[in-house]
């Protein structure tokens, strides 16, 4: 039987966490394990130390003690979740230069923080999102190959694009592999983005299939939104997909209370649709509603009856 499990090293109360997400994932069967602290992953068992809590650090919680008692489980993956501090000694000693705020300085426009040396992600921004670490990747890696006159690897040039590829590659947890390979872990996001999608913990963004289009279109649902933001937070496109996106809603109170544009089923084949804020009452297949809507539309209604009854 698969479980996850959440280790930590403090006990629930000292967790830098989100209430809400921690008592979702618990609700999700994540089991909890705390005042212990991972040492060692070897045979398929990660060992454990046990700890208690001393004496209160300059974060205001109460800091971690070893003990010399241990605890293992049985583990097939581990994913670590250790903190965002810069290591400044390592920069220092490498001859690169930290900010006030303890982050690497580097040129706004390459990203550049010494000779021939590129920094992205959290060591330049702080804590943030992949997306955000992407697109400082993204950002040097082509300030790299317009200095090298360089071109796109063969192996990656021959799967970039490809839909169906992109699309079967998403929630794989790919491991490393050497250099001249690594480029087919990408997860081809300008191919398939969808990470409005992945992103909602409440799965407010749904993609379905939509007949006559190649690619998979996202529709909010309106009822399991709580408008969190964190579609927003992960969107590169700069976008607020929970109130971008195309919006199904389930009553007339709802739909009143939206500026979305969006629909709402009101019997039989009769729809109430808004697009750019000009609402009016129709039926699905009208030419009063543009094509690719009508598709989603009659997608829905055809293939996923089950968001109705959401």
């Amino acid at each position: 039987m698969e479980k996850v499990r959440l280790v930590y090293r403090r006990t629930q109360m000292e967790m830098p966490a989100d209430e809400e997400e921690l008592q979702l994932a618990l609700a999700d069967g994540v089991e909890f394990y705390e005042l212990l602290s991972p040492e060692a992953l070897a045979g398929g068992r990660i060992k454990c130390r046990k700890m208690k809590l001393g004496e209160p650090d300059e974060s205001g919680r109460r800091r971690p003690v070893g003990t010399e008692e241990f605890e293992e489980f049985p583990c097939t993956t581990a994913i670590a979740s250790v903190g965002t501090k810069t290591d400044s000694e390592w920069f220092a000693a490498n001859g690169i230069g930290l900010n006030e705020r303890g982050r690497v300085k580097v040129e706004a426009e390459t990203l550049e923080a010494g000779d021939n040396v590129f920094i992205a992600g959290d060591a330049q921004l702080g804590a943030a999102t992949v997306v955000q670490a992407i697109a400082g990747a993204r950002k040097a890696a082509d300030c790299i190959v317009e200095r090298e006159a360089l071109e796109a690897l063969d192996n990656y040039s021959h799967i970039a694009g490809d839909y169906m590829r992109a699309v079967a590659k998403r929630g794989i947890l790919s491991d490393p592999q050497c250099p001249a390979k690594e480029c087919t872990r990408c997860l081809e996001c300008s191919t398939v983005c969808e990470s409005c999608r992945d992103v909602c913990p409440n799965r407010a963004n749904i993609a379905i299939s939509v007949p006559g289009h190649s690619m998979r279109q996202i529709i909010h649902i309106d009822r399991m939104c709580n408008e969190c933001g964190n579609c927003e937070t992960f969107c590169p496109y700069q976008s607020a997909p929970y109130k971008d996106k195309f919006t199904m809603f389930h009553n007339e109170a709802d739909f009143g209370d939206s500026e979305n544009s969006g629909f709402l089923l009101t019997g039989g084949r009769n729809v109430r649709i808004r697009i750019d804020g000009e609402v009016c009452d129709t039926v699905i297949g009208s030419a009063e509603i543009p094509e690719g809507i009508n598709d989603i539309i009659t997608a829905v209604v055809n293939d996923y009856t089950y968001l109705l009854d959401i």
